[in-house]
């Protein structure tokens, strides 16, 4: 679902970590495969994905989100 502005989020239920990063980066190849023309001029398009499981000692879904934010950069 969408976050606002340009964030999204996808809730993977069942999927372990290692499953998830798998699955971004084959969301993050295929963004990758497009690109967008602007008066004959190719533009790129590429995505930033952070990956982050869920864990007993977070609080609520903001630590969760806040985790992933990180580990995009």
């Amino acid at each position: 679902g969408r976050l606002g502005g340009e964030e999204f989020a996808a809730a993977l239920p069942g999927a372990s970590l290692a499953d998830a990063r798998t699955y971004a980066e084959a969301l993050r190849l295929g963004v990758e495969q497009h690109h967008f023309e602007i008066r004959g001029q190719r533009h790129p398009i590429t995505t930033s994905l952070g990956v982050a499981a869920w864990a007993d000692a977070m609080s609520g879904s903001a630590d969760l989100l806040r985790i992933a934010d990180e580990r995009l950069y």
